[in-house]
């Protein structure tokens, strides 16, 4: 019983995780959206590499916090 409160947790904070990367994405599209001339910027590599690497920890982070929520469950 206790795994599966765990396990259930993380998997919540990674479902949170992946949508607080679908509003990160939406932001970045309304405000390229709003300000044309942040677009060049936006597109380089540099950029990407750091935005790819943010988006690939916020459900490792999330679920992380989802452990932690499922162990005070439990605890």
């Amino acid at each position: 019983m206790r795994a599966s409160i765990v396990a259930w947790s993380m998997v919540s904070g990674i479902a949170m995780g992946v949508v607080a990367d679908v509003a990160l994405i939406g932001a970045a599209v309304i405000v390229v959206l709003l300000l044309p001339d942040l677009q060049p910027r936006l597109n380089q590599r540099w950029f990407a590499i750091g935005a790819a690497t943010v988006l690939a920890a916020m459900p490792i982070a999330f679920a992380l916090v989802g452990y932690f929520e499922g162990e005070l469950k439990t605890g």
